[in-house]
């Protein structure tokens, strides 16, 4: 503060475009370029310095516009310390390193990309199964720009080249994610003398079209962890009741290939009555919509896996129309918490009923006990017992936690909510 009143400067970001400027002369002075992460905008670039656009192209976009230099290296396909299910080898050489936007005299200042490796995320042992293959795909689209490509010419070219890094003692892993496993509810019809029907799911897998090798098989287990060579063969399709989490690894020639997927479905009355929403997720997390919150398939530890939904810096308020009235025995929404993203569990989950959806009756808030500091992945249930009360419609509101806090490296920048599956027994 005092740094910002002697110089003049408006706010926090002046104050940090003045410090980068600072060190930018200094660089200069000794014969260095500065390159920042596109975070130096903010504020106003140093005359001199080259941005590196990760938050998407927008960064490389303004930097080039501005005359200025720029490295792309965007999360969609750059960060392979991200899941191959998220960018696989396909997405990475996809990846095209200009803007379409940018005149030629504005691309010109694209110097090229650069894929990150961020071992934080990533124990040493996976650190070769996670760039390679995916290396030899953003290598060639970088060294060929602007050649037409072609993707079936490039992978049989990556199949010649596994023994190369098997002689070198490269682990390369797999090229896409080879196992996939979907849900889907399924109603049974009811028999005479029952009063409703059975819930359950069909659980399908699919493997990766492109798969090196023999002997393809998938074999599943319900008892937790990877299944070995002795479990059972998976079925198609496999049917499950009540809340099972199932879990299959594609095997090749008798042994394991690629991460296992997994799965957890959980049966409860909900499913099926997509609610309304009142404000709705950010577009790039807003997994499979508002159905998606009651489809009965719960999120995993990967919020990128298409089944959580992320709504930035407010409130999430959903309302579920079951239908009709129902004694309501127990309610219970999912959420998530990884602070190294910015992503933290609400302070608390408020519900009510009602009968006609217009006058609700509070019956319960929910908070939790997780400190905001713990590491890693949290996922946890509020869960509210409400003795059998009759109600047609369910309000879920979730108190955002507001900024990060202080000791956060996004102190007071807009925190995340992640919600997935919303239960009613």
């Amino acid at each position: 503060r005092e740094r910002m009143v002697a110089n003049g400067l408006s706010d926090e970001d002046a104050l940090q475009s003045w410090f980068v400027q600072r060190i930018e002369r200094f660089l200069a002075a000794h014969g260095r370029r500065l390159i920042g992460w596109d975070e130096i905008l903010e504020g106003g670039l140093a005359p001199g310095a080259t941005v590196q656009s990760w938050r998407g192209m927008e960064g490389a976009v303004a930097a080039a516009r501005a005359g200025h230099d720029a490295v792309v290296s965007p999360t969609t396909h750059a960060y392979f310390d991200y899941p191959v299910r998220v960018t696989d080898l396909a997405k990475v050489y996809s990846f095209d390193p200009v803007p379409p936007e940018l005149s030629a005299a504005e691309a010109a200042h694209i110097l090229g990309g650069e894929m990150n490796m961020w071992t934080e995320h990533a124990p040493q042992e996976m650190v070769d199964s996670k760039v390679f293959p995916r290396l030899l795909a953003m290598a060639e689209v970088l060294w060929t720009y602007p050649e037409p490509r072609d993707y079936a010419a490039f992978y049989t070219r990556v199949r010649r080249h596994y023994p190369r890094l098997e002689q070198l003692g490269v682990h390369y892993g797999p090229e896409s994610h080879p196992i996939e496993l979907n849900a889907v509810p399924r109603s049974e019809v009811p028999t005479a003398g029952t009063l409703a029907a059975a819930r359950a799911f069909e659980i399908s897998c699919e493997t990766a079209p492109q798969l090196p090798g023999e002997g393809v098989t998938v074999r599943y287990t319900t008892e937790g962890g990877p299944p070995g060579a002795e479990a059972p063969l998976w079925p198609e399709p496999l049917r499950i009741d009540g809340e099972t989490t199932i879990t299959a690894q594609l095997f090749l020639d008798d042994r394991p290939y690629g991460e296992p997927a997994t799965i957890t479905v959980v049966e409860h009355r909900a499913l099926g009555h997509a609610p309304t929403l009142v404000t709705p997720p950010v577009d790039r997390y807003r997994g499979h919509g508002p159905a998606g919150l009651c489809d009965g398939v719960r999120g995993s530890d990967d919020f990128h896996d298409g089944h959580w939904l992320g709504f930035e810096g407010r409130d999430v308020e959903a309302v579920i129309d079951l239908g009709s009235p129902r004694a309501i025995t127990e309610l219970r929404a999912g959420f998530y918490q990884h602070g190294d993203h910015w992503i933290f569990l609400p302070e608390a989950v408020d519900y009510a009923i009602s009968l006609d959806g217009k006058s609700y009756t509070p019956v319960g808030s929910v908070g939790h006990r997780v400190p905001e500091r713990r590491q890693g992945v949290v996922r946890e249930d509020f869960e509210l017992k409400t003795g059998g009360r009759q109600a047609r419609y369910v309000k879920i509101q979730a108190r955002n936690r507001g900024a990060c806090p202080d000791w956060h490296p996004g102190a007071g920048r807009p925190s995340w909510i992640f919600c997935d599956e919303l239960i009613i027994r």
